[in-house]
């Protein structure tokens, strides 16, 4: 066999033992490494530019990258967005480093629809990052007009997190209008009430756990989803009392 030949056929598989060997030892740093601020770079405004027809190649790029942080809101202490006996009186991101990769990746790639599917609740949700967020939905609606799920998805937004009900009952009612089952109208024409309101909680959430989100991902939309079901469960009007206005307890 001559030694070009030979050359030539082992060349793949030195590139892959190269490339293995990379995987292994240039990895990003750990959070106990270096905080999220530091490890966290979004990537250029001009990336779009430097694909050089591999567009989609360099969205399947940042797509793995971004889903290994997926959960981190940089802009607080430590990087987690809910922490248990913290209160914040607003959203703990704005448009973070997680809305900056899919702002990104889906400019790369416009007509995928999966990192759409997930990070637009993922960054409702799990990030805290409502602005991020909205601009993430609407950009899903704009360019899947014709998909009730992104207007369902966008609709538990407004009316949990932006609480602007208006807007979520008309988001509802369109996803309707494409597609949706039919029980979508009666939530739509529901939504200012209690009930409908934790229905489309309900959906939208155990919908994002059902595409398979797990990690800290996974249980904060499962806390976030009980911690709606107590809220709603407070506010129920109490039964009125049978005794009579006037008597007295014994």
């Amino acid at each position: 066999m001559p030694a070009s030949l030979s050359i030539s056929r082992r060349g793949p598989w030195i590139c892959l033992a190269i490339g293995l060997v990379l995987l292994a030892t240039v990895r990003p740093p750990t959070p106990r490494e270096q905080p999220p601020q530091q490890r966290l770079i979004p990537p250029p405004q001009m990336v779009e530019h430097l694909a050089f027809g591999y567009r989609e190649t360099m969205a399947d790029l940042l797509w793995i990258r971004l889903l290994q942080d997926a959960h981190i809101c940089e802009q607080v202490e430590g990087g987690v967005a809910h922490v248990e006996g913290v209160v914040r009186e607003g959203p703990a991101c704005h448009l973070s480093w997680v809305y900056l990769m899919m702002d990104q990746l889906t400019d790369l790639a416009p007509r995928w629809k999966l990192p759409f599917s997930i990070m637009g609740t993922m960054l409702s949700v799990i990030v805290d990052d409502r602005e991020g967020a909205r601009r993430i939905l609407e950009k899903a609606i704009q360019r899947f007009p014709h998909d009730w799920e992104f207007r369902f998805q966008a609709g538990y937004h407004y009316l949990w997190e932006v609480k602007d009900e208006a807007r979520a009952a008309e988001l509802m009612l369109q996803a309707a209008h494409r597609g949706a089952p039919p029980w979508v109208y009666a939530l739509a024409a529901n939504l200012m009430s209690q009930q409908g309101q934790a229905a489309v909680a309900r959906a939208v959430l155990e919908d994002a756990i059902a595409r398979g989100v797990r990690g800290p991902g996974e249980e904060r939309l499962r806390l976030r989803l009980e911690q709606i079901e107590r809220d709603l469960n407070s506010k129920k009007p109490q039964p009125p009392s049978s005794r009579p206005s006037g008597s007295k307890a014994p």
